[in-house]
């Protein structure tokens, strides 16, 4: 999504997650976030969520050394905020983020608030941070805002939450947890979920899935929420006015080897508002085709309304129209410019691509070439934040 709507999404993200109460977690390390590779001593081990501000710094979740470390646009480190535990401030393997950022007198400088997904505590954390100008370059500042979230199944209660997201044009944002979605109000008021609680998150993919029907969702791990035009692309007989509005929902469905679209619709004429999601289409299937997915991860959205999708064990990045038909693909598994190694959070700001490459324990950031139209067609290297000291083959 553009930066010149950062600001306001995150914020609405914000007030979202602020209305949960302190949780507690146990500390276990989820299988499919297991390390890759021979971490470096001195910079990301297994990133997996990645955003940026609208100062062009690159947060990231630097996953297996719990913490969110931030960058600026150059790549130059300027401080992580967390540590290991289940205290104020701490993360067991921090996932998904949404940040806002009210600009300082120069680029990159400024005060954001970053909104975390902590996993393994089933709970989301805020912060603050304030970048300024030092005599030796730039330093950062946190504090911390609000813990929020418990454990449970019920609505409002989280287990393995992985991603959020936050709706263009409705005060409202979803949240992905074990094998649902589910939508609160910018107020905390939990609305509609999509997808079923999966009784047994522990169970092999490769013996079977025991839901893989269309809208059941199988240990999702991406999200993403697309305004609809005034003609509801899907369903063309649905208008969009001041009383009914509605979203496109892109999720995901990792152990499914595919993404599903939910459409969110919310009747904002009457109060309490009428929500409702539903099943819309799906695209992708366990394969290395061109559309096919092995365990697609992160996903985002870009210009022209492209999707944009992390196909883990494929290495590769693949993008698709907002209908699920398939553009153009990049990457294959390696440590070189352009390669991966299963890639996990992807996002797309200002006509550039950032991977966190977690398997590679690194951040590539590309440039997107698009046609006149802003369709995009390819993507080129321009920059890599950390990197392994070996690449474990």
């Amino acid at each position: 999504m553009s930066r010149t709507r950062t600001a306001a999404l995150a914020s609405a993200a914000l007030a979202v997650l602020l209305a949960f109460a302190p949780a507690y977690g146990d500390g276990h390390v989820p299988a499919y976030l297991d390390t890759y590779g021979t971490p470096h001593p001195t910079t990301l081990n297994n990133p997996v969520g990645i955003a940026v501000d609208s100062g062009g710094n690159i947060l990231v979740s630097d996953t297996l050394h719990h913490t969110i470390d931030i960058f600026d646009a150059s790549g130059t480190y300027l401080g992580s905020y967390g540590a290991t535990g289940d205290g104020v401030g701490e993360f067991m393997t921090p996932t998904g983020m949404f940040v806002a950022f009210s600009p300082g007198a120069s680029v990159g400088l400024g005060t954001g608030t970053a909104s975390v997904i902590d996993t393994d505590n089933h709970r989301m954390q805020s912060f603050t941070y304030t970048i300024t100008s030092t005599p030796s370059g730039k330093s950062v500042e946190f504090g911390h805002v609000r813990t929020y979230g418990t454990q449970g199944f019920s609505s409002a209660q989280f287990s393995r939450p992985l991603d959020l997201a936050v709706s263009p044009s409705l005060p409202v944002a979803g949240v992905i947890d074990n094998s649902r979605v589910q939508m609160f109000t910018v107020s905390g008021i939990p609305l509609v979920s999509a997808g079923t609680i999966n009784s047994d998150p522990g169970h092999d993919p490769d013996e079977g899935n025991p839901v893989d029907g269309d809208g059941e969702l199988f240990l999702p791990s991406g999200l993403v929420i697309a305004r609809s035009d005034p003609w509801d692309p899907f369903n063309s007989g649905d208008r969009f006015d001041s009383g009914n509005r509605f979203n496109r929902v892109y999720v995901t469905d990792t152990a499914n080897h595919r993404v599903q679209v939910f459409k969110f619709t919310a009747d904002t004429s009457v109060i309490p508002w009428k929500t409702s999601i539903e099943y819309l289409s799906k695209f992708g299937g366990l394969g290395t085709g061109d559309g096919e997915f092995g365990a697609p991860a992160g996903i985002a959205l870009g210009s022209s309304t492209s999707v944009w999708v992390a196909d883990r064990e494929n290495n590769r990045i693949q993008v698709f129209d907002e209908r699920g038909a398939f553009l153009f693909k990049h990457g294959s598994r390696g440590l070189a410019d352009g390669q991966f190694f299963k890639p996990e959070g992807v996002t797309v700001e200002d006509n550039k691509l950032y991977v966190a490459d977690a398997g590679n324990h690194r951040v590539q950031v590309f440039s997107i070439a698009t046609t006149a139209q802003g369709v995009p067609t390819g993507i080129t290297h321009e920059l890599t934040i950390g990197g392994p000291e070996t690449y474990a083959t």
